[in-house]
Formats: C-alpha cells, structure tokens, sequence
C-alpha cells in the first residue's frame, strides 16, 4: 500500500506542476493567489510526496518514518506561508475584511449544510443521507476487511461527508466519493425470496439515489410550510427572479451604452445580455469594486452622487422586486440611495426610465450637471 501512495502522490504532484507550468505565465510564477493555482500549491505538494518518498525509502522504524514525513510536510507548511501567509485562511485568505461582512459571509457556497437546511430541507437531507449512508457504507467494508486499503478508504470518506456538511462547494465531491462505497454494496445484493439479483440492485441503486431521497423527503414535509422570514431570504438569491430573467434584463440595451451602478448580483447579467458595462459584480477579487458600489447605493444621496461622477456612472439599475441581497440594511439606517430610490423618494440627480411600473428593473439616468 505504502508504494502505491508514494506513486499516487507524486504523479498527482507532477499533474500539479505541469499545469502550473503550462497555465501560468513565467512572470507570473511569483504572484501567488489564494483561490488558483499558484506556486505554493506545487511546492506544498512536491515536500509532501518528497517526504512519503523519503519516509518508505529508509530502512527504519516507524517512529523514524513518520518524524520524516511529518517533517516534509511541517517544511512544505513553512514555505506555502512564506509565499503567501494570508493562503493559510483558505481560497479567500487575500479577501480584505471590509467586504466579507457586507458580502463575502452571505455567498451561498461557502455556507453549511445547516444554513442550507433551513431553506431547502429536502435537498440537504438527501444529500447528508446519501453520504452518510456511503460512509457507513465504506466504514463496514473496512471492518469486514480490516486492512490499510479500506482503512484509507473509510477514513477518505469520512472526512469528505463532514466537510461536505460543513461548506456548501464541498458537497459533490462528498457525493462522489459516497457513490463507490454505495455501488459496491448494490452490486453485492443477492436474489430474495421471488425478487431475481438484478430486479434487487436496480432497486437499490434507485432507491439511494439523492434525487428519490429528496423526492421522498419533500412529500414528508410538505405538510411543513417554511416561514415567511425563509421564503424571503430564498428570494435574495433565486436566479429565476424576475430581475435576472434573461428577456427583463435585455431591455437595457435600449439604453445607449455607458456605466451602472447596479446591485451586484445584477453585474453579470447585464454584462452578459447588454452592451453596458457595471461597476460591480459578486466575485471576491473586485473588492474595490464591490465597496464602491455598496457605498453609492447604500450611502447617503449626497456622497452618492460624488462618486457617481467620479467613476463616471451613467445609470443606476435596481432591482424592484427584492430579489437581491444588496437589500441589507444600508449604511445610514434607510436614508441610502437605494432605500430612497425603491421607496418613491425624489432624487434631484437622477431621472427614472419611463419603463412602467411591472418592470422588475427599474432604471434612473444620471442627470446632467445644471
């Protein structure tokens, strides 16, 4: 087993490296980025495999193999926080702490399993099902064959149905791994009384699957309405709003060209299906970007308009319909920009798009300096 985990580990580390090398400009080698690829993974990866290498090449105790593939690591460690301290936090180790509580702590993905639970109970229960049923699984293999093998395996398992629970991106990988342990236990189903083999594990297989769990599941609690604080927060990010429906979205390319000042998770959309361009959108390398647009529609009118002319906004789009988490409580109690906008205000600066009141996009101009 040792052999075949020194080989598995280092031709991970040498895919690792090569990818380093073919994407990654040479001038760029010593930028290193928490959330991609840089050189700080492939120097991590090469101390471990140098080290689990080292470690089964000398002939010595146990104690002695393990303090030197301890080391490799401990040395690996060392020299990832010497390229780049901030990665020991995680992808988002370089994200500043100004946008993570206006932003970053509220991206769907990097939430827990109980978060998720809350607003679809179903789907999450499924998925805790499904992979807690492939670690028993994959934990009953080992027991049965107590070996290094299925050792590994189970403890593999085990920790990815945890972290799976634990952050929301996490959780395919938690199902892949579970499928294995949960297809080796339908293969191995025999007939039953008038029930053939096949008829057995066909039925197995249909009846782990997370799609018929969730199924299951959702008629048990049907009769379990969600409460209204939940529905709501489900609207401040459900793609299917109204706001980021494609054809209500296209609309802006009526207007001529220019910059918008829009709730962020409105940027992408109008990049995509307009000729516009926006000052912010939800990805965490725009910080600057994100705080800016935070602090025209959330700020007061005044220091709004300061900085509208300054980045040179031409429009400011909101969405009217509540689907949008820039709906938090603005910076100045409900005197912001946005709160005054939505709520019927006058704004000497801004002139609304005659669209009618059923669009869910409203559109002010940038009214010209008198």
């Amino acid at each position: 087993l040792g052999a075949g985990v020194v080989r598995a580990a280092v031709a991970a580390t040498a895919v690792l490296i090569a990818a380093f090398v073919v994407t990654v400009a040479p001038s760029r080698w010593l930028e290193v980025h928490c959330d991609a690829l840089s050189l700080n993974l492939p120097v991590l990866a090469a101390c471990g495999s140098a080290g689990l290498w080292a470690a089964l090449a000398v002939g010595a105790r146990p104690a002695v193999r393990f303090a030197i593939a301890g080391a490799s690591v401990a040395i690996g460690v060392g020299l990832f926080a010497a390229l780049e301290p901030a990665c020991l936090a995680g992808p988002f180790g370089q994200v500043g702490p100004a946008l993570r509580p206006v932003w970053l702590d509220n991206v769907m993905e990097s939430k827990s399993a109980l978060w998720l639970a809350a607003r679809y109970p179903a789907a999450t229960l499924a998925f805790i099902a499904f992979v807690v049923a492939g670690a028993a699984e994959q934990v009953t293999a080992w027991r049965a064959r107590p070996d290094a093998r299925t050792g590994l395996a189970a403890a593999f398992a085990v920790l990815a149905a945890l972290l799976g629970c634990w952050q929301i991106k996490l959780m395919p990988y938690a199902s892949w791994l579970a499928v294995v342990p949960l297809a080796v236990f339908a293969s191995s189903l025999h007939a039953r009384a008038w029930i053939s083999a096949p008829v057995m594990r066909l039925a197995a297989v249909l009846l782990l699957s997370q799609a018929t769990l969730e199924v299951g599941l959702s008629a048990l609690l049907w009769p379990f309405p969600r409460s209204a604080t939940t529905q709501a927060a489900d609207q401040l990010t459900d793609p299917q709003a109204p706001c980021f429906r494609s054809a209500n979205v296209r609309r802006l390319a009526e207007l001529p060209p220019g910059l918008i000042a829009a709730d962020v998770e409105l940027g992408p959309y109008i990049v995509a299906l307009s000729p516009h361009r926006v000052v912010a959108a939800p990805y965490h390398r725009l910080e600057r970007s994100i705080l800016a647009n935070r602090a025209i529609l959330n700020g007061p009118a005044a220091d709004a308009l300061r900085q509208l002319q300054a980045l040179g906004v031409n429009y400011v789009a909101l969405c009217a319909n509540g689907a949008t988490n820039s709906a938090r409580p603005p910076l100045s109690g409900q005197s912001g920009l946005r709160a005054q906008l939505l709520g019927g205000a006058r704004v000497d600066f801004l002139r609304e798009v005659p669209w009618g009141t059923d669009s869910p996009i409203r559109v002010w101009r940038i009214a010209p300096a008198q």
